[in-house]
């Protein structure tokens, strides 16, 4: 029992050692908790156009000659090398160190990452039946096992029942639980997570943290975890996930429900989005890799950025970083798209437009539904900070002649 403490507590400050490393003074958009059970890994269909760093720069820890004793930490992986080595890999190198009595060896649960880095780098990573066969052909008596997992949820039980298996291969197996399990987990968790924001809690910015979430019962942890954060008194934090409760959409309306003038995006998952990426690639691996909608694009110029915020656009910002991403999402207020009531008679098609020119593109999107119909956006004019003499119009065109 008092070792499942031990590494509970450890695993705590592991990750927070590990992914709480800021940029340039300031915390740099880490992850501070572990992973969940839905993360997917891309696959060679899916044309990797971006470096993830040196495979050979992380342990694998699959070497054999373990000895008696063994840690095992299992982790769901990630095909990011230097995510990899900067997360995994840096709370595997705390274990050993808190616990030299034991042979500290790496177990993934996610096959298709495994398979993936072996493919592309070379690099052999045990499943967790390799490291159990592992263990067992190394004469290990006693098997101690870590999981990073975030909650119990589908990943953690497929972990329990596999081991389960083994119990009869070892003088004595002993399996930690998830982050999240006790009250005290959730308050050590919050008060990392507060901690890691604290230069941006300026009482004018909402703060949000997004994690994976899981179809399993156990998905309840980012409400608990959100109602923490608001009985002591972090009200301008707020939890969402990426699949499951609390929506991006809830978090959304809750953030403007509050009078924020900004908002703080950060991932509550075991992993560190840029890993070793220097600063400058950042903004360019942003805009490629999250937020690709056609329109976004690479900035430095602050006037021009802060012309793009004027019209009503979003322009995203990262530390260390000298351009900012800019993306298209105005949200000024217009008049509903309702059918018009002069043409209700009419034998025809009853379209309806408004005075918004993206609402009105959307709704020819829906109508001409092909990738030949474009947008060019063009100015005309020139704009000061005194007055205001530039017209942005849009021209469509369809590239080729439909018949």
């Amino acid at each position: 029992m008092k070792m499942k403490k031990l590494l509970a507590l450890l695993l705590v400050f592991a990750m927070a050692a590990a992914l709480f490393a800021g940029c340039n003074g300031k915390p740099e958009a880490t992850e501070p908790t572990a992973t969940t059970d839905t993360t997917t890994a891309p696959t060679e269909d899916d044309g990797e156009n971006y470096d993830t760093g040196d495979a050979s720069l992380d342990n694998p820890r699959n070497q054999d000659e373990i000895g008696e004793n063994e840690l095992l930490v299992v982790s769901f992986g990630t095909s990011y090398n230097d995510n990899r080595r900067l997360t995994i890999g840096a709370i595997e190198a705390a274990m050993e160190k808190a616990f030299p009595e034991y042979s500290v060896r790496r177990g993934f649960t996610s096959q298709i990452i495994i398979d993936h880095v072996k493919d592309r780098d070379g690099e052999i990573i045990d499943n967790v039946g390799e490291a159990l066969d592992r263990a067992v052909a190394n004469g290990v008596k006693n098997l101690v096992i870590q999981p990073t997992h975030l909650m119990n949820g589908l990943e953690y039980n497929d972990l329990v029942n596999e081991v389960a298996q083994y119990s009869d291969a070892f003088e004595s197996v002993a399996i930690g639980l998830p982050l999240l399990t006790s009250d005290e987990d959730f308050q050590i968790v919050a008060d990392a997570i507060v901690k890691a924001t604290a230069s941006y809690d300026d009482g004018k910015t909402a703060i949000c943290f997004m994690g994976h979430g899981t179809e399993a019962e156990s998905n309840a942890v980012y409400a608990k975890m959100q109602q923490m954060l608001t009985d002591a008194g972090h009200t301008n934090y707020f939890v969402g996930t990426v699949e499951a409760s609390p929506t991006l959409e809830e978090v959304l309306a809750a953030v403007q429900a509050g009078d924020y003038t900004k908002v703080v995006l950060r991932p509550l998952m075991n992993m560190r989005p840029f890993g070793g990426m220097a600063p400058e690639g950042r903004s360019a691996a942003l805009a490629a890799q999250v937020l690709p909608t056609g329109t976004g694009k690479l900035e430095s110029g602050v006037r021009k950025i802060a012309d793009f915020v004027l019209d009503g656009n979003c322009a995203v910002l990262c530390d260390g970083c000298a351009q900012a991403v800019l993306a298209e999402m105005p949200g000024f207020a217009s008049r509903a798209v309702d059918q018009p009531p002069i043409e209700s008679a009419a034998f025809a098609p009853h379209e309806a437009f408004n005075e918004t020119i993206r609402t009105n593109l959307t709704l020819l999107h829906r109508i001409l539904r092909t990738p030949d119909f474009v947008t060019e956006i063009l100015e005309i004019g020139d704009r000061s900070w005194q007055t205001l003499s530039q017209t942005s119009f849009e021209v469509k065109r369809i590239n080729r002649t439909v018949t």
